[in-house]
């Protein structure tokens, strides 16, 4: 997603909508998949 918007926005990203989506790559989507293997863990 980033990617496409560095290169060249065919989606029509905002500035804002890869700074929200890049913070969410940065801080939460480790937790999220810890939480995801710990759930399929408990399968």
């Amino acid at each position: 997603m980033l990617q496409r918007y560095f290169t060249g926005n065919p989606s029509g990203l905002t500035e804002r909508d890869a700074r929200i989506y890049s913070h969410y790559l940065q801080t939460e989507h480790k937790g999220f998949v810890k939480l995801a293997e710990e759930l399929a863990a408990d399968r």
